[in-house]
């Protein structure tokens, strides 16, 4: 990979009874993207959840990244003096 791009997928307790999940990537001449929240019963989250929650966040990192550099919006870069 790069040092440019990385991907961060967290989870947070809501209240008594609501967990939640959510996730952001950076990708090199793009940037930041943000992800995803979800959210659901903290009884509910078992590790089927779980997983589901990062395979969909690496999924879309992965996606993302392998798009052809033509398609991706490019981050100006710095001039260097």
């Amino acid at each position: 990979m790069t040092e440019d791009g990385y991907l961060l997928v967290w989870f947070r307790l809501e209240g008594f009874d609501t967990v939640e999940c959510e996730y952001e990537y950076a990708l090199p001449g793009v940037g930041r993207v943000a992800g995803v929240r979800t959210s659901g019963s903290l009884r509910a989250a078992d590790a089927d959840w779980v997983e589901e929650c990062l395979q969909s966040a690496l999924s879309s990192f992965v996606s993302r990244f392998l798009e052809p550099a033509g398609r991706r919006q490019k981050a100006a870069e710095p001039v260097l003096v």
